[in-house]
């Protein structure tokens, strides 16, 4: 058998990467949703921002629901015009009521007619963000990177969800690629109780797990080099996921993760563990 997210051979159902990327996401999902999130989490998801704006085919998913997030800031109330929506124009009906599909499945907004209608996850975000302070302001910043994020993480479980029952268009092939890549570390301690270290090769990092683990992955190179650019915080922005970068040998590197991923990781170990323990 196969993953069915990955394609990996020798797999039932998932392969241990995805079996732990899919319980990373559904408890961080299922935390947004209850509005109990606790602080890991809530440091986590900010790194988490590109693995959809650099996706080609998920983007569009993401801008819409940002947008809807960014324009409920102050307003008292939950519905918003379609025309007032930057990032559904130019787009025809068809595109848009596909995209609010996805939106309504995630919880965070829906489509009534001519106006969008912010649903309960959307509204538990959108009060996440301060009112009457400047966009751009440093008070602004923090809560708008957890917004992101969480959005990140409400797309890829309804998304992931969708292509788990047969729908692998739909598939977040960066989401997935970034966050094989953590678990692919985790799964090295999961037999262990050593502190998940904040260490991997560099090589084994950026370039994935080979062949086997590229059905869901498979990216342009330019697109790759954007995503290197967003990690390493090239191009005047914030690292992300990656704290820094240390060259061992020439063409020889490891990469060292930042502290939030790490407690991510030893998180995401203990609740396998409990997972483990229940069945």
């Amino acid at each position: 058998m196969a993953c069915e997210l990955c394609g990996q051979s020798g797999a039932a159902d998932l392969c241990d990467e995805c079996d732990l990327l899919y319980l990373g996401t559904s408890t961080i999902y299922d935390m947004y949703q209850s509005g109990n999130v606790e602080d890991w989490a809530r440091d986590f998801v900010r790194e988490l921002d590109f693995t959809f704006r650099r996706d080609n085919r998920a983007n569009r998913y993401f801008e819409v629901a940002n947008e809807i997030m960014l324009f409920s800031v102050g307003r008292s109330t939950s519905r918003i015009p379609v025309s007032e929506l930057r990032a559904l124009w130019h787009r025809t009906r068809e595109e848009i009521e596909e995209i609010f599909e996805v939106l309504a499945r995630a919880g965070i907004a829906r489509l009534m007619a001519d106006e969008v209608v912010v649903d309960d996850l959307g509204l538990k975000l959108t009060s996440l963000l301060p009112s009457n302070v400047p966009l751009i302001s440093e008070e602004f910043r923090g809560p708008a990177e957890e917004v992101r994020g969480a959005i990140c993480i409400a797309l890829a479980m309804t998304l992931i969800d969708s292509c788990l029952e047969g729908n692998g268009s739909r598939r977040p092939r960066t989401y997935l690629l970034w966050m094989k890549r953590l678990s692919r570390h985790c799964v090295r301690f999961l037999p262990i109780s050593d502190p998940i270290d904040k260490s991997m090769w560099g090589v084994e990092f950026f370039e994935g797990g080979g062949k086997a683990g590229q059905y869901a992955v498979r990216i342009l190179p330019r697109q790759r080099e954007k995503e290197f650019a967003d990690v390493v915080g090239l191009g005047g922005g914030s690292p992300k996921i990656v704290e820094r970068i240390e060259e061992k040998r020439p063409g020889k590197f490891d990469v060292y993760l930042k502290d939030t991923v790490v407690v991510y990781l030893e998180r995401l170990r203990e609740r396998w563990r409990e997972r483990e323990r229940g069945r």
